[in-house]
C-alpha cells in the first residue's frame, strides 16, 4: 500500500520466517544461492514499548524504536502470524530521540486507544541482532533474505535469537517455500510461530514454560470458510511448534502430550473441512503425514500414562522402553521430512488449490457459522452412530467412540466464537461439560485396554493387575450413561 500521511508509511509484508540452530549461522550465510549478493552486516538495536498491563499486546499491536545505522525508525505492527508465513500491516516513520512519537493524525494507535493510555507507554524489552541482508532471484521471484543473529533482553534475562526471514518482493509466493526447502537441505530450518515481540513478551513475563496448551480460536474475523480453516489450522500449528521446541530442549512429558494434542486437533480440523479440501491432491499426503507423526509421539505418551499407573519396580523396567520411544520421537522430529511436512502444510494453507475450488464451488457464499453448525451436527451424528448398542461394543469399537468424541470436542472449541449471546454460551457450557465427563470415562476405559497390550509387547504381561470384571463393567455402564446424557443435551449451534 502507499503512504497514509506525510510521515507515517503503511505497507503489507509477506514473509516466511524460520528458525535455525545458532551454531549453523555461518553455514547458512554461505549456503547455495545466498552465497552471492552479500552485503555488510548491520547492527539493529530495537526497544519495544507497551503499557504496564500490556495494552498493545492484548490488542494485537507492537510498537518499537529501532536504531538502523544512523537512523532511528519507529514501527507499529498489527500482528498476523500465520504459522511461519507472516502477512501483516505495518506503519513506519523516522524519529529522533529514544521515545515514541505518536501523531493523532497518522498513526493507528490513536485511532484505537485513548491518549491518556498511550501516555503510559514505557520500554519493556530489547532485541539486539546482527543482520545479514541480501536480495536474490529464485524461482522467478525476487526475495529479500535476512539472517538475524542476536538476543532478546528483558531486564536481566536474555535468550538467543536466530531467525531467517524470506520476504517476497515480487513474483510468485510459492518461491518463498521453494527457497526455504533449498536452504533446509543445507541447514535444518523450522517454521517460526513467534514474532520478535512475542519472544520479548514471553521473556519479560518471566514464565518458566514447560508446556504450551491450545490457545482459543477466534473466528469472529473469518470472512469465509477458507479463512476459518486457515485460522484454525494455524492455531494448531502454533501449538505443535511451541511444544516441539520445548520437548526437544527439555524432554518435558507435558510438552510431548500437548504436541500430540496439537497434531490431533489439526487432523480433526482437516477432517471437519474435508468436504472442501478432499479433492486437493496435497490433502491426503499431508493428512497421512500427520497421522504417522502422531503415531510416533503417541508411543511415548502411552508409556508415560502406563508408568504413572505402575509401582516403582515396574516403572524402572519401563524406563528403558520409554527412553527408546523418546529417542525415536526426537529422531523423527529431526528428520527433513518432518520439517518439510510443516512447510508443506503452511504452503498448502496459504496457496493450495482447494482455495480456488472453495471460492468457485457451493461453499463460496456460505457463512462460516452455517458451515460450523453443519460440521457440529455431523460430528454428533457420527458419535451417536459409533456408540449405538454401547454395552455390546468391544474395546476396539469403544476406542472408535472415544475418537469421535474427541473430534466433537475439538469442533466445539474451534467453532465456539461463532455462536455468541447468553443463550448460546449457556448451552455451550452445558454441552462442553457433558462432553468432558464422557471423555474422562472413555479415557479411563482406553487406558485399561491399552495397558495389557503394551505390557504384553514388552514381555511384562503380568506387571499390572487387571481390574475385576465388576469394576470394568461399572466403568462401561458409567460411560454409557454419560454418552446418553451428552446426546440428549441440546446443541448450542441452533
Amino acid at each position: 500500500m502507499e503512504s497514509h500521511g506525510a510521515d507515517m508509511g503503511v505497507s503489507q509484508e509477506i514473509e516466511l520466517k524460520l528458525v535455525f540452530d545458532p551454531a549453523e549461522g555461518e553455514k547458512l550465510r554461505g549456503a547455495g544461492f545466498l552465497a552471492s549478493g552479500t552485503s555488510p552486516s548491520q547492527r539493529l538495536a530495537a526497544t519495544y514499548f507497551d503499557t504496564p498491563d500490556q495494552m498493545l499486546r492484548a490488542a494485537g499491536f507492537s510498537l518499537r524504536l529501532r536504531r538502523e545505522d544512523d537512523r532511528q525508525v519507529q514501527t507499529v505492527k498489527a500482528s498476523g502470524s500465520a504459522a511461519g508465513l507472516f502477512v501483516r500491516t505495518e506503519w513506519e516513520r523516522a524519529v529522533s530521540g529514544d521515545s515514541p512519537v505518536l501523531d493523532p493524525e497518522t498513526d493507528p494507535l490513536h485511532k484505537r486507544f485513548p491518549a491518556d493510555r498511550l501516555a503510559a507507554l514505557r520500554p519493556l524489552f530489547r532485541t539486539v541482532v546482527m543482520r545479514d541482508r541480501r536480495v536474490v532471484e529464485q524461482g522467478g521471484a525476487r526475495i529479500e533474505v535476512a539472517i538475524d543473529n542476536g538476543e532478546v533482553i528483558a531486564d536481566d534475562s536474555y535468550e538467543p535469537l536466530c531467525e531467517l526471514e524470506l520476504e517476497l518482493l515480487s513474483g510468485p509466493a510459492h518461491a518463498l517455500f521453494d527457497a526455504a526447502r533449498a536452504l533446509d537441505a543445507i541447514v535444518p530450518l523450522r517454521l517460526s510461530v513467534l514474532t520478535k515481540s512475542e519472544r520479548g513478551y514471553r521473556l519479560a513475563d518471566k514464565v518458566d514454560r514447560t508446556v504450551a496448551k491450545a490457545e482459543p480460536v477466534d473466528l469472529s474475523g473469518a470472512a469465509d470458510i477458507p479463512s476459518a480453516l486457515g485460522l484454525i489450522a494455524r492455531n494448531c500449528i502454533r501449538q505443535i511448534r511451541l511444544n516441539e521446541d520445548i520437548f526437544l530442549s527439555s524432554g518435558s512429558p507435558a510438552s510431548l502430550h500437548q504436541l500430540r494434542v496439537g497434531i490431533r486437533r489439526l487432523r480433526s480440523a482437516l477432517f471437519l473441512f474435508r468436504p472442501i479440501v478432499r479433492n486437493d491432491p496435497r490433502y491426503r499426503p499431508i493428512f497421512d503425514g500427520l497421522r504417522e507423526l502422531a503415531t510416533v509421539m503417541g508411543a511415548v505418551r502411552d508409556l508415560d500414562v502406563l508408568i504413572a499407573r505402575c509401582g516403582p519396580r515396574v516403572q524402572e523396567e519401563l524406563a528403558t522402553a520409554r527412553e527408546e520411544a523418546r529417542e525415536k520421537a526426537v529422531m523423527t522430529l529431526g528428520l527433513a521430512s518432518t520439517r518439510h511436512l510443516m512447510l508443506d502444510l503452511a504452503q498448502w494453507l496459504a496457496l493450495g488449490e482447494w482455495q480456488a475450488r472453495a471460492a468457485a464451488g457451493k461453499w463460496a457464499n456460505q457463512p462460516p457459522v452455517e458451515f460450523a453448525a453443519h460440521a457440529l451436527r455431523r460430528c454428533r451424528r457420527r458419535l451417536k452412530r459409533a456408540g449405538e448398542s454401547w454395552t455390546k461394543l468391544d474395546c476396539s469399537h469403544r476406542h472408535m467412540v472415544r475418537k469421535e468424541a474427541k473430534k466433537l470436542r475439538y469442533s466445539v472449541e474451534f467453532f465456539a466464537s461463532l455462536f455468541t449471546g447468553d443463550k448460546a454460551e449457556h448451552r455451550r457450557a452445558a454441552f462442553r461439560d457433558a462432553l468432558e465427563d464422557l471423555q474422562d470415562d472413555l479415557g479411563a476405559l482406553n487406558d485399561l485396554a491399552v495397558a495389557p497390550e503394551l505390557l504384553a509387547r514388552l514381555g511384562m504381561a503380568d506387571a499390572l493387575p487387571e481390574p475385576s470384571r465388576r469394576k470394568q463393567q461399572a466403568m462401561i455402564d458409567s460411560a454409557g450413561r454419560k454418552l446418553s446424557t451428552l446426546l440428549a443435551t441440546k446443541g448450542f449451534w441452533g
